[in-house]
């Protein structure tokens, strides 16, 4: 389970301590994980930025073509403030 503050570091070249984190005993899907954790974080940059794309892909160090991208991937553009 993934918890609170489990992402944050000071920077992007800062490595992730993924250690207590294991794969299940059943095995998993990892795509479903991994689009499942992507879009979290997606939508939780777009509120935090107010749903500003910009400020959304800065927070989590994509560039704007590569957030763009999931956003369709998972089609989320309703979470974006286009005002």
């Amino acid at each position: 389970v993934l918890g609170t503050g489990l992402f944050s570091a000071p920077d992007k070249k800062t490595k992730q301590d993924f250690s207590h984190i294991s794969l299940p005993e059943q095995g998993m899907d990892m795509e479903v994980v991994i689009g499942n954790l992507e879009t979290r974080f997606l939508k939780q940059a777009l509120e935090r930025a107010g749903g500003s794309k910009v400020k959304a892909s800065k927070l989590l160090g994509l560039s704007s073509r590569a957030f763009r991208y999931r956003l369709r991937k998972y089609n989320l553009e309703s979470f974006v403030n286009d005002n």
